[in-house]
């Protein structure tokens, strides 16, 4: 056994072999950014409703039929996350007065193989005057309505309203994973599985599914073309810092105090500031309200909000960054 110190956490590894292997291989999934069609309308006027059937071609559905597919610019949002288009899910409730979610998008893919680790990416953002605070759920079901869930993350879900398995930031793109093993799961080998996302006035983009034979699969790493994705999971992104080879920056955030805010929103968020962390970093959000991150962050030598440190991609500590400065003096300290 081999004991490696990444971000002062130490994490036993079988065989070095068990994280410098083959990369995780890509499964297809048709449409991943909903780029196709190429929608006609101007930017920021509207968007295309599944009640046209050209809006979601390929192996999509989704309901309800208010839900679609925009572009950057519509209800002040700046941009996908992954190319130009992306997906909105509605407000309008399905499935009668008692409907669990407001919209469920769904792609059937496969076929599953013996043991191999799934992994799930969706990119998720809150809707233009969301708090944040909606249900929202990326799934890895059994392909079947309301299929047997294999692995998944929650967020206020209608089944459990205090579930919180990740963060979603008003004005942000966020990278949300689930994932499952295949040998843990025998009766599914030959047969299709289904990505799922649900909840309510959310944006999607930037699928991606990804499948690893060796043990301790790396997951994904989130898209980087339009800025930073945030991850909430540190364990994920000191897996895809390794994997990668890119730097980590840790936020330690505290939505509810306005200084840590000005610094996530003003600082950390700048347009300028966040091309930098998307090319070049692997960005890791902590919620400091959360007991479980407070004790992360003191094992880290951080004892407040609003404060930013940089590690390298193997868990190295090389700087801390804990002032708001013009983000043009932050793109200076993170591009050194």
């Amino acid at each position: 056994m081999i004991a490696s110190r990444v971000l002062g956490f130490a994490i036993v590894i079988s065989s070095p072999i068990g994280w410098l292997g083959a990369a995780p291989v890509p499964v297809a999934v048709v449409n991943p950014s909903f780029e196709t069609p190429e929608l006609a309308i101007p930017p920021g006027t509207s968007f295309q409703s599944l009640k046209d059937a050209k809006a979601l071609p390929g192996n999509w559905r989704a309901i309800p039929d208010t839900s679609g597919v925009t572009a950057g610019g519509w209800g002040n949002i700046p941009g996908a996350s992954d190319g130009r288009q992306f997906f909105f899910g509605a407000s309008s409730q399905y499935g009668g007065k008692d409907g669990k979610w407001k919209f469920r998008l769904w792609q059937s893919v496969g076929p599953v193989e013996e043991n191999a680790e799934y992994s799930l990416a969706v990119d998720l953002r809150p809707n233009t005057g969301s708090k944040g605070d909606d249900p929202a759920c990326v799934l890895i079901t059994a392909d079947a309505p309301e299929g047997a869930v294999l692995g998944g993350k929650f967020h206020r879900t209608p089944e459990n309203p205090k579930a919180e398995d990740f963060k979603l930031i008003p004005g942000q793109w966020v990278s949300v994973s689930a994932r499952f093993n295949s040998a843990e799961h025998p009766d599914l080998v030959g047969r299709m599985v289904r990505l799922v996302v649900g909840g309510e006035e959310l944006l999607v983009d930037n699928v991606r599914f990804t499948k690893d034979t060796a043990k301790g699969a790396n997951p994904p790493a989130p898209a980087a073309a339009a800025g930073a994705s945030w991850i909430s999971d540190l364990a994920d992104g000191q897996r895809i810092a390794r994997s990668s080879g890119r730097r980590i920056l840790v936020l330690f955030a505290n939505r509810s105090a306005e200084g840590p805010r000005y610094f996530e929103d003003k600082v950390v968020g700048a347009p300028q500031v966040s091309k930098v962390l998307g090319q070049r970093y692997v960005a890791v959000r902590l919620d400091l309200s959360e007991p479980e991150n407070q004790r992360i962050a003191e094992r880290l030598g951080i004892f407040r909000a609003g404060v930013a440190s940089i590690y390298d991609s193997q868990g190295n500590f090389v700087r801390r960054l804990d002032r708001a400065l013009p983000p043009s003096e932050m793109v200076r300290e993170l591009d050194y």
